[in-house]
């Protein structure tokens, strides 16, 4: 389907500016009333502006060296836990073996004279002779 649309108008400053601007909106050329062609709007192409990334400086950070956790409680024994464990190797006829072990590794005539801090030390050793502790 077409559709003509014959218009007779004076051209003047603003008819002219508002066919103009029609024309270009569709894209068209016109002729001047000085004939000269006016042709679309150029755009000029704009350069992408380069993408800025920021540099983040890695710094290694310090591992904590591990100690050691122990895996299991620590016992403390008491002095008559101690003296419990060692009785039955007394009893056994063992005594000399027990003062022979306070004198020689520990440097104590009796168990009441052993120092606290070697409580473990010595729960160890009578547990070699056989003692339940």
């Amino acid at each position: 389907m077409e559709i003509k649309v014959n218009v007779n108008i004076e051209l003047g400053d603003r008819t002219f500016n508002l066919f103009k601007e029609l024309f270009n909106l569709a894209g068209k050329k016109e002729e001047t009333p000085l004939g000269k062609a006016v042709s679309e709007p150029v755009s000029t192409p704009v350069e992408p502006i380069p993408e800025v990334k920021e540099v983040v400086e890695e710094k290694p950070v310090a591992t904590p060296v591990p100690t050691a956790v122990p895996t299991a409680p620590v016992h403390t024994y008491t002095l008559q836990e101690l003296g419990n464990a060692a009785r039955p190797i007394c009893d056994a006829g063992r005594g000399k073996e027990i003062s022979a072990l306070l004198q020689k590794q520990f440097g104590v005539k009796s168990l009441g004279e052993l120092s606290p801090d070697r409580y473990g030390e010595f729960a160890t050793a009578i547990r070699a002779m056989g003692a339940n502790i």
